[in-house]
């Protein structure tokens, strides 16, 4: 097996630039747009002896098996291939913590994260332990609000069999008491031979997982992904590459890749994937005084608040700040190690993710400029220590909030004049910056496609819409506002002209029927047809034999009619049988388009 990667520098930038506009969940569709099509091309040049076992659309990259020398000599020759490598394997790495880093006053001062999520990727998590409250795991008001494992031969939503993920967890949820946990689990036992017994992840299973959370950042408003695992050390020179392409879409789309640092004990290099420029690498320091303690590879004559520990892996440009990591408690369990210290941080990022308007970019910089100055004893590498009330401090006020921008008019368009409406002008009281975030708009008896200005400082906003979707222009479509903080905090209701309307419920398409197509596929078809520009697989929530599955695409086949594609470790068994759900995210909707978590629910024939 290899993982390809595909070139991604102009994808990057593109996702970017709507990052800035129009806000995560399109950045996160703009990734799949772009990577689908360059996709196709690439699996379409594929030699003869290529299997694709996995396609990561949101990352632009191939899982394949290769059977013939061949075929391999002609992989280097396809057209926007970045690169080409066999999949690297990682292992776990192994009440005063939260005092050290002053969360409880980032707490008391309403900084908690709410309504982000964190995924931890990790040997699963415990969801019926008590730390993280009383409700079975996975519901939308649970505090871990997903699992999955990402690993092929295994069932999903399985409990963590080792405890690493769970006191991982448990520590993010301990530092972010708003945020959600996501478990993903991407470790097994058996790699062909080379876990000998003991738990490893594969980069491949590293990102299926990775291409979930971007899938899902519109329904999770996922800030960081916690990473506790490793293989090496390395340094910059010799740290492989296969995940750096999954790191800049996570960067892309918002969100902070956080890895730890490993426990070589060594003093200049980093365990992979840490070693990748894009992680934000994190190291281990003690969080209270006491007694030497012994690890095996190194020993610690003394314990010392803000000591770095001897097991951590160091390096002036490579790590970027330390967190405690030993002993930490969490979930009932005590772990010492980087990987302690890196959730630290992960729900850190989360914590200051929530401030509105914090970018990813001034999340990152937060962490690494604020908390006190650690110097490592046995290398003189200096790193700052995460001091979550300081870096909350540094960015609280970066974009304070203003007062909501009145909207004065609308007025409906039909810019080629063939007498069917195709856009209605939102105008404001002044220049509204492209601010798109959070904008939701309804327009009764239409489908909304897209926002856009004129020119940039314009004070107005179009509302794209779909000609087929709507009645003639001689109709006076109602349009619901549900504006973001920025534009109003309360629903306004227009008429094309400005004047006051009443709102009318306007369902969008349901589902009508679904049915099996392989042990992969379902074929979903609705009642009316839906513009692709639409459709994310975040929309989508697939149930088969009562387990939840792992998406990976959504298709096309006709306007109403669509392909629901899971991980191929998500693939069920013949003779399966279960449920499609549709939320309200995006395509079954109500008049106000609030999230509103509407879902049709269809029973799927079983698999011959």
């Amino acid at each position: 097996e290899l993982i390809v990667n595909l070139r991604n520098s102009d994808v990057l930038s593109d996702v970017t630039t709507m990052l800035r506009s129009r806000g995560r969940g399109a950045a996160a569709d703009r990734l799949e747009e772009l990577f689908s099509a360059r996709l196709d091309s690439v699996v379409q040049s594929l030699p003869a002896g290529v299997t694709v076992e996995e396609r990561y659309e949101f990352l632009g990259g191939l899982l394949i098996s290769v059977r013939t020398s061949e075929a391999l000599d002609a992989l280097g020759s396809l057209p926007n291939v970045l690169s080409i490598g066999v999949p690297e394997v990682s292992e776990p790495l192994l009440t005063e913590s939260l005092a050290l880093i002053n969360q409880p006053e980032a707490a008391a001062a309403g900084y908690e994260g709410a309504g982000t999520a964190v995924a931890v990727l990790d040997t699963g998590v415990d969801y019926l332990n008590s730390a993280f409250g009383s409700c079975n795991g996975g519901g939308a008001n649970c505090r871990v609000k997903f699992v999955g494992d990402f690993t092929p031969g295994y069932a999903d939503n399985s409990r963590d069999d080792h405890g690493h993920g769970t006191n991982v967890s448990g520590i993010v949820a301990g530092v972010a008491p708003g945020t959600g946990i996501l478990g993903l689990d991407v470790f097994r036992k058996d790699l062909g031979g080379l876990c000998a017994g003991q738990n490893c992840a594969s980069d491949a299973d590293i990102m299926s997982a990775i291409n979930w959370v971007l899938a899902n950042v519109g329904v999770y408003d996922t800030k960081s992904v916690n990473m506790s695992l490793g293989s090496g050390p390395h340094s910059a020179g010799s740290c492989p590459t296969n995940l750096q392409p999954s790191f800049q879409s996570l960067m892309a789309a918002g969100i902070l890749p956080v890895v730890a640092s490993g426990n070589n004990a060594s003093t200049s290099l980093i365990a992979y994937p840490g070693c990748i420029p894009e992680a934000y690498t994190v190291g281990a320091v003690y969080d209270a005084n006491g007694s030497g303690v012994s690890f095996g590879i190194c020993t610690d004559s003394s314990r010392a608040v803000d000591r770095v520990t001897c097991f951590s892996n160091s390096n002036g440009t490579m790590l970027d700040s330390v967190a405690p990591g030993g002993a930490i408690t969490a979930a009932g369990i005590t772990m010492y190690g980087t990987s302690q210290a890196t959730p630290h941080v992960a729900g850190a990022a989360a914590v200051l993710g929530a401030i509105e308007g914090v970018t990813v970019a001034e999340v990152e910089n937060a962490l690494k400029t604020t908390g006190p100055l650690i110097t490592d004893h046995r290398n003189g590498v200096q790193k700052r220590r995460l001091d979550l009330e300081a870096a909350v401090g540094s960015v609280a006020q970066v974009e304070p909030p203003g007062q909501p921008i009145a909207m004065t008019a609308a007025q409906t368009q039909d810019d080629d004049a063939d007498g069917r409406i195709d856009g209605i002008r939102l105008v404001f009281a002044e220049n509204v910056n492209d601010d798109f975030d959070d904008l939701s708009v309804a327009v009764a008896g239409y489908q909304v496609t897209g926002f856009r200005t004129d020119s940039p400082g314009d004070a107005s906003i179009i509302v794209e819409l779909s000609e087929k979707s709507g009645p003639d222009s001689g109709a006076e479509p109602l349009v619901t506002i549900v504006a973001n903080d920025s534009l109003g905090t309360a629903a306004a209701l227009v008429g094309p002209d400005g004047a006051s309307m009443t709102a009318a419920d306007e369902a969008g398409p349901a589902i009508a029927a679904a049915e099996t197509k392989t042990s992969r596929i379902v074929l979903v078809h609705f009642s009316e047809p839906m513009n692709k520009r639409s459709v994310r697989v975040a929309d989508f929530r697939l149930a088969i034999g009562g387990t939840v599955r792992a998406i990976t695409r959504v298709v096309m086949v006709d306007s109403d009619t669509w392909e629901i594609r899971v991980a191929r470790s998500s693939k069920w068994s013949s003779g399966s049988s279960g449920t499609v759900q549709l939320t309200a995210t995006s395509v079954v909707k109500d008049s106000s388009r609030n999230k509103s978590q509407q879902t049709a629910t269809v029973p799927v024939a079983a698999v011959y």
